[in-house]
């Protein structure tokens, strides 16, 4: 079971990767009322990638918002493939192995708990990405 769960989630984020290469960086360049914001966080994406890529795209596995988009992001914001292979298989390989024997061990209670995990985890990023903002606003005056 670890094994299918690892090859599927590394196949389904090269797909992924495969969309945001090819289409999501057009569909956000595209012209229109909201085209300079949007090149403004493409940017900012960019430089994010550029230093917390990898990372981004290992860990990104076990928050359930980021977990869908990571593969989309990385090919949008031009991760290099290869890279992009590496850190999705080693995060895919890790995430199943974790989740499968934790649901080993937790038997028929794991689905509620990996379910609270999941949620702790993302109100952890939100957490951490409000504070970050208020961190780096100008103080007034």
């Amino acid at each position: 079971m670890i094994a299918v769960a690892a090859g599927a989630a590394i196949v389904g984020d090269n797909l992924g990767y495969v969309i945001g290469r090819r289409g999501l960086r057009r569909l956000v360049d595209r012209p229109g009322r909201w085209a300079a914001g949007r090149r403004q966080l493409v940017d900012r994406g960019e430089e994010f990638f550029v230093r917390h890529g990898s990372a981004t795209v290992f860990f990104g596995r076990w928050l359930p918002g980021l977990r869908v988009v990571t593969s989309w992001l990385a090919g949008a914001d031009r991760m290099p493939w290869r890279r992009f292979l590496v850190w999705n298989a080693l995060g895919g390989i890790t995430w199943a192995a974790t989740i499968g024997a934790l649901a080993y061990v937790l038997g028929r209670s794991a689905s509620g708990s990996l379910g609270a995990i999941g949620f702790v985890g993302l109100g952890v990023a939100v957490l951490v990405y409000v504070i970050a903002r208020i961190r780096r606003r100008p103080a007034p005056g």
